[in-house]
């Protein structure tokens, strides 16, 4: 059986900002959707996912998509910046 892990770190405004905008979540419509509300209420404020999902009406599993697609931009992120200059 697996586990599904939890975040285990919350991040500040400025990275929830620079996630927003390199996941193209900026927008005050995307901003207003349940599935990016509830990865700011798990990534942000800490909640856990299941009780995030709830919170927002959406299954659980929609939370960790967005989660993960926020990893893979991290991940990319971090190669990028490992570049001197553009």
């Amino acid at each position: 059986m697996t586990t599904e892990q939890e975040p285990r770190n919350t991040i500040n405004e400025a990275q929830w900002d620079a996630l927003c905008k390199l996941r193209l979540l900026s927008s005050e419509g995307r901003q207003k959707t349940p599935s990016t509300q509830a990865l700011r209420e798990v990534l942000v404020d800490g909640v856990a996912v299941q009780q995030s999902a709830k919170n927002h009406g959406i299954h659980r599993q929609a939370v960790y998509i967005t989660l993960r697609k926020s990893r893979e931009a991290q991940a990319t992120a971090k190669v990028l910046a490992e570049v001197e200059a553009i």
